[in-house]
């Protein structure tokens, strides 16, 4: 079927009026014949579906097992459970954990704090000095003077020599200066103030130069033929010449350090002129079997010991 519509007749206003004005009429009040009309066929209604519910009958009312049912709390699901317990656990840590803390710093505020008691520090004590216990001897001659040890004993040779060493190496000294054919050689330290003079060592001697007292000392190494070592320290000025010598042996050590504390005092040993006097080699035999010689510049024999 053809749902269009027909197109209506078109209106066509009456023809004026040439004589005059015609009174005003309403085209449609006038009559038209029905059977001129075309009437429109209807178009048919397409019948509404109707819900499946409209014709259910009304619902039945539940039952009493049903709403007993119904009452019953359901169970949780399986993973709900299993965070509910997890939750409960990490709040059960959480409350231990605040308690120990609180009563952590409850306790620690009413007990008194002990005071941190400092470790002593050791005090580094200096190391002795050993020469500090030293005797200083000054020579009779008053040029020079030098710290020896406690145990050591001063003999004055002749010639202004000066022997320091231990009471058996100085009574050694002793012998061979009365047997000077001995072939022993004691280990003393000699000191020897001379007049003024060129010192010349041995051609196989070796030398080196040195500081003490603030001179310049040449210090001189001699072997022999048998392998026995000599050292000797030398300073010559206008006036003097200075030579400390020993052999080596057991008290290397000590005459080191004798020769290194040697120091210069004013000289009373020369004469106005300033040369020195020398005096005769000869020696004088003390009580005690020892010797000792003469002393410038009046070279009188030296004190016995």
């Amino acid at each position: 079927m053809d749902d269009s519509l027909p197109n209506p007749k078109p209106f066509n206003p009456p023809p004026s009026n040439p004589s005059g004005p015609t009174p005003t009429t309403n085209p449609y009040d006038t009559e038209i014949p029905t059977d001129t009309i075309e009437h429109t066929p209807e178009r048919p209604q397409t019948p509404i579906a109707t819900s499946p519910l409209t014709n259910n009958p009304p619902p039945t009312p539940p039952s009493a097992e049903e709403v007993r049912s119904s009452n019953i709390p359901h169970k949780p699901h399986h993973f709900a459970t299993k965070n509910a317990v997890i939750l409960g656990i990490l709040f059960l840590i959480t409350a231990g954990l605040s308690s120990v803390v609180t009563f952590a710093l409850v306790n620690s505020r009413s007990q008194k704090v002990a005071p941190v008691q400092q470790a002593p520090v050791s005090k580094i004590s200096p190391t002795p000095d050993p020469m500090a216990t030293w005797q200083t001897y000054t020579d009779v001659l008053g040029t020079y003077s030098l710290k020896y040890p406690l145990e050591y004993q001063i003999y004055n040779s002749a010639n202004n020599t000066t022997i320091l060493g231990s009471a058996d190496q100085v009574a050694l000294y002793k012998q061979v200066e009365l047997q000077p054919s001995s072939v022993e050689k004691p280990s003393t330290l000699s000191i020897s103030v001379l007049p003024s003079q060129i010192y010349t060592p041995d051609a196989t001697a070796v030398t080196e130069n040195v500081t003490l007292a603030g001179k310049e000392f040449s210090k001189i190494t001699t072997t022999d033929s048998v392998g026995i070592s000599s050292i000797e320290y030398i300073y010559s000025d206008a006036d003097h010449l200075y030579r400390m010598a020993y052999v080596k042996g057991v008290n290397d050590n000590d005459f080191e350090k004798v020769i290194n504390s040697f120091s210069f005092t004013s000289p009373s040993a020369t004469t106005p002129s300033g040369i020195m006097t020398a005096c005769t080699m000869e020696a004088k035999v003390c009580p005690d079997g020892s010797s000792v010689g003469r002393i410038p510049p009046s070279c009188e024999f030296a004190a016995c010991p």
